[in-house]
């Protein structure tokens, strides 16, 4: 089952409406006759989507992350909105249901003419990724792991992808010995395929993995999987959990006398990581800029919004808000590069196409660059670095990026997808 999170986003006013645990409800824009699939309403605002796994076993990280898009429509819209366009925001939550996220998708598209899906946070996107290709309609940003972002060419990512984020674990591994071990969740789809990918790229960095694991968030203890850790003689750990059990998997491997290096990735860096102390000391290898930098005006708007409009995140300020304010933030770099007096799904597409080569958004993302005619996405290779040290949130460099070769990823890929 589904449900509708919000309905709409107009002016500076949010909304948000709950509809239960039945079926996802309709809600209409606020004035206007319905807008053909993909344009602007009649008023010229911009309806756009959100569709997500924000419920059930797979939503620990996601839980909070419609907040975070509400926060950046309302930001949006009360600095005058995009190229002089208010903002109509509408999110579903598709629970984790291939089914469900089909009609959600559907819902969207025909019913609430939006013109992209933005900060795509669905575990089940493989689903109906076909559907929004053949509907015209663009994906933007959101958790670049999935197949869609290697496979779709409607689907442009705002954040390093699968291959980029394993080749810099695996990178960062290396500096602390050839030997790693790798231990990533039970729930979802994803980590076993990030998994895969860490031992492929490991390789041919010259590192071996000793151990790898994969653990449930429910699990009482992880003392096996940490002797097991520790018998393997990994010199790092490179961890793929909810933040939750990132804490409590090291605090039990610390019991056991694990001596192996701490290494997050992506989105399992969030204020919980950073506050334990079990986790004083790591590194994260990350798609987008870290959560806390405020170096940038870009980065500082982000701060700013989300204080002012999201200041409940609590444990789910991390990665994952971010990611969806970057994705946010390239829809709008979009629309401004077209210069479309209408906002269609084309037009953003075509302004996605226009934007400069490489583009940061100001230090947001990884470099971004859209090749109109390529039959797949363009990959995002590089990836930030931040750490925890002594206890501390630091980037060793900066909002500079590193990468891993476009040869590398293009191989990779090639063989997986």
């Amino acid at each position: 089952m589904t449900r509708r999170l919000s309905t709409v986003i107009a002016g500076v006013a949010a909304a948000l409406t709950l509809a239960g645990c039945g079926a996802s409800t309709s809600s209409s824009a606020a004035g206007g006759a319905a807008p053909a699939s993909g344009t602007a309403d009649s008023s010229g605002a911009i309806s756009i989507g959100m569709i997500g796994t924000f419920s059930g076993p797979l939503a620990s990280g996601t839980l909070k992350m419609p907040e975070v898009m509400q926060a950046w429509a309302s930001w949006t819209n009360a600095h005058g909105g995009i190229a002089g366009h208010q903002v109509k925001l509408y999110i579903e939550d598709d629970g984790g249901n291939a089914t469900a996220a089909i009609t959600d998708v559907r819902g969207l598209i025909q019913s609430d003419h939006v013109v992209a899906l933005v900060a795509n946070l669905s575990y089940a996107d493989s689903s109906w990724a076909a559907y929004a290709e053949q509907q015209g309609v663009p994906v933007i940003g959101g958790q670049s792991e999935d197949a869609p972002f290697v496979t779709n060419p409607d689907f442009f990512s705002s954040s390093t992808g699968a291959a980029g984020e394993s080749y810099g674990l695996m990178a960062i591994a290396k500096t602390y010995g050839s030997k790693v071990a790798t231990v990533y969740c039970a729930e979802a789809p994803v980590c076993k395929g990030a998994a895969a990918a860490d031992a492929e790229l490991a390789t041919g960095l010259g590192v071996h993995v000793a151990y790898a694991g994969i653990i449930a968030a429910s699990a009482p203890d992880y003392t096996a999987t940490c002797q097991a850790i520790k018998d393997s003689g990994a010199q790092s750990v490179v961890m793929g959990l909810a933040s939750a059990t990132v804490v409590k998997f090291v605090q039990d491997c610390l019991e056991q006398g694990v001596k192996a290096e701490p290494i997050i990735g992506g989105i399992t860096g969030t204020s919980t990581t950073l506050a334990s102390p079990a986790m004083k000391n790591f590194l994260d290898v990350d798609d987008v800029f870290p959560y806390f930098d405020s170096s940038t005006s870009a980065t500082r708007a982000f701060q700013s919004a989300v204080k002012q409009y999201a200041p409940g995140l609590g444990s789910q300020m991390g990665s994952f808000a971010a990611h969806v304010w970057a994705a946010g933030e390239l829809f709008a770099a979009a629309v401004q590069q077209s210069g479309a007096s209408q906002v269609t799904a084309e037009s953003v597409k075509a302004g996605l196409y226009a934007l400069p080569k490489g583009t940061t958004l100001g230090g947001l993302t990884p470099p971004l660059s859209f090749t109109k005619s390529a039959a797949t996405p363009d990959q995002v290779n590089c990836y930030f670095v931040w750490g925890n040290k002594d206890g501390k949130a630091y980037e060793p460099q900066g909002l500079k990026t590193s990468c891993a070769p476009a040869s590398v990823v293009a191989e990779y890929n090639a063989k997986n997808y």
